[in-house]
C-alpha cells in the first residue's frame, strides 16, 4: 500500500492508498504535532485496513470486501503498523 506524506505551511497531508477506519485518522492526529488530514484512496485502493476492534467484529470489510477490490485481506496487524508508519513519516516533516 503506498503512503505519502506532504506538509504546506503548517499541514501535514498523509495520503493512503486504502480506506482507512476513522480510528485511523483519529490515532494518526493524536500522535503527530502538526495539523493533519488523511486522504484514502490516493494513488491507488487495495481496499479497506480494518481496525483491530473491526477483525473482533467480523463482517463485510475484514471478511469478504478484499475480494471484490481484487486484492489481499491485510493481516491483523496491518492497521497498527501503517499507522506508526504514517505518524513516523509525518512526524519527520516539523
Amino acid at each position: 500500500v503506498t503512503l505519502q506524506t506532504l506538509r504546506i505551511g503548517p499541514v501535514t497531508l498523509v495520503c493512503l492508498g486504502a480506506e482507512a477506519f476513522s480510528l485511523f485518522t483519529d490515532a494518526l492526529r493524536a500522535m503527530a504535532p502538526n495539523p493533519i488530514y488523511f486522504i484514502g484512496y490516493a494513488n491507488g485502493l487495495a481496499g479497506y485496513l480494518p481496525s483491530d476492534e473491526a477483525y473482533r467484529e467480523g463482517g463485510y470489510e475484514v471478511e469478504g470486501a478484499f475480494i471484490y477490490y481484487h486484492s489481499f485481506r491485510p493481516i491483523r496487524s496491518a492497521f497498527d503498523t501503517v499507522l506508526e508508519r504514517a505518524a513516523k513519516a509525518a512526524c519527520a516533516l516539523r
